[in-house]
């Protein structure tokens, strides 16, 4: 048996969680939060729940460019 067989699954449910922490994080702490989004607030959420990196590639990619 090899040991250390879990840091794997770590290291996947950490690259999937990242985004989301910096989504999570933007939401509460940036003042372009609403810029970038409008407002809404259903639209962000379903994209942390369901499409974390490209919500934050996105959201980057809108304050970077107005």
């Amino acid at each position: 048996m090899l040991l250390g067989l879990g840091c794997g699954c770590l290291l996947a449910i950490g690259i999937g969680l990242a985004p989301r922490i910096f989504l999570i994080l933007a939401w509460i702490f940036s003042d372009r939060w609403d810029f970038v989004w409008r407002g809404d607030w259903l639209v962000p959420l379903l994209g942390i729940i369901f499409i974390g990196l490209l919500m934050a590639i996105f959201t980057l990619y809108v304050e970077a460019t107005y």
